[in-house]
C-alpha cells in the first residue's frame, strides 16, 4: 500500500520521504528473512537517490552544439532538469506547459533559472530530429554517461523534473509544472 500511494508517479499523494521511512521499518523488521527484505532494500536503495536535501549525481551530456557538458559544470543559480522522450506524448504535454509558463520563461530570461532538458533513452538519431523544437534559451542535452542503465537517476516516469539550487542540491523531485511555476511565484514550499 506504501508502495501505490506514496511512490508510484501516479498517485495523487506521493511522498517520497514518507515511503523511505516505511522502507527503512520493513528492513528493522524482524519478521521477515533476508530474501523478504531483498526487494525492499532494493526499492530503498532506489529512493535513496538525489533525495531531497542531497547533491544530485552528476553526469555528462553532449548540448545541442555537440559540446560535451556535465551537471556540476552547468552554472545557474536555479536548474530546472527535466528528464524527457520526445516520443512520449505525455513529455510533449508537460514540456509545453513548461514552455508555456511565463513564470518560467521571465526567469529563464532573467538567467536566474537555467532550464536543462535531457533525454537519456539513447536514440541520437531521435534527438538530433528532435532537439531544435525546445527553446532556444533551454539547454538542451543527450545523456552520455548511461543515465538509466547505471541507476544515477530512478526515471520511474517521463518526464522526471527536478529542482535544484546552484550547488546542485536537490529542492524538488518528481514534480509537476504547476510546482515549477508556484516555486519560481513564491506561492510554495520545498516538495
Amino acid at each position: 500500500m506504501a508502495e501505490k500511494y506514496l511512490y508510484d508517479p501516479n498517485s495523487p499523494m506521493p511522498n517520497e520521504e514518507l515511503y523511505i521511512t516505511f522502507l527503512e521499518e520493513i528492513m528493522r523488521s524482524p519478521l521477515l528473512d533476508d530474501t523478504e527484505k531483498t526487494k525492499p532494500a532494493f526499492a530503498l536503495k532506489a529512493a535513496k537517490k538525489n533525495r531531497l536535501g542531497t547533491v544530485a549525481a552528476d553526469f555528462e551530456y553532449t548540448d545541442r552544439h555537440g559540446r560535451r557538458r556535465s551537471l556540476h559544470g552547468t552554472k545557474a543559480e536555479t536548474t530546472v532538469l527535466v528528464f524527457y522522450d520526445p516520443d512520449c506524448g505525455h513529455c510533449t504535454e508537460i514540456m509545453k506547459e513548461l514552455k508555456d509558463d511565463a513564470a518560467l520563461r521571465k526567469a529563464t530570461q532573467e538567467n536566474r533559472v537555467t532550464v536543462l532538458a535531457i533525454y537519456s533513452d539513447g536514440d541520437r538519431k531521435l534527438w538530433d530530429e528532435t532537439k531544435d523544437s525546445l527553446p532556444a534559451e533551454w539547454l538542451a542535452g543527450f545523456d552520455i554517461s548511461d543515465i538509466q542503465r547505471r541507476g544515477t537517476y530512478i526515471l520511474r516516469a517521463m518526464p522526471t523534473i527536478y529542482m535544484l539550487d546552484s550547488s546542485k542540491t536537490v529542492l524538488a523531485k518528481d514534480v509537476m509544472p504547476t510546482f515549477i511555476h508556484a516555486a519560481l511565484s513564491g506561492n510554495t514550499t520545498q516538495q
